[in-house]
């Protein structure tokens, strides 16, 4: 099979055969090449993982945890964070007995929010430690 595709290019170009050879290698790799960069561009984006609000409370107790077990948040520090949290979970209990069990969408992104800002505390802390 490869002496008849070289004999091919070869009569075409005139060339000899080493050199039709490896212009033809170069040739058929670089559409394979092309091939593949075109299967990967067009695969779907990856889907993150949509975390509840319970999960994104575990989440965030395990980085105060974590930033306080590296130095990267004081003793003080992680304990109003974990206030915050606490107070966040009161809310959502709250919330949960007056809907039946079940968070609505307006109170879900109260809470959204409410994770945000502890989200965004606990980064900027551990981040100033780092700085200083």
């Amino acid at each position: 099979m490869k002496s008849i595709r070289t004999n091919i290019v070869c009569r075409l170009s005139g060339a000899s055969k080493p050199a039709s050879l490896l212009s033809f290698l170069l040739a058929s790799s670089l559409c394979v090449g092309g091939a593949t960069i075109a299967a990967v561009s067009f695969c779907p984006p990856a889907q993150a993982k949509k975390m509840t609000v319970y999960d994104r409370q575990v989440a965030l107790k395990k980085e105060i945890d974590a930033g306080e077990k590296c130095k990267e948040l004081t003793l003080k520090e992680a304990c109003k964070l974990r206030e915050k949290l606490d107070s966040i979970n009161e809310k959502k209990e709250k919330m949960l007995a007056k809907n039946g069990g079940k968070l609505s969408y307006k109170d879900e992104e109260k809470m959204e929010k409410w994770l945000n800002g502890v989200s965004i505390d606990i980064q900027k802390k551990r981040l100033a430690k780092r700085v200083q």
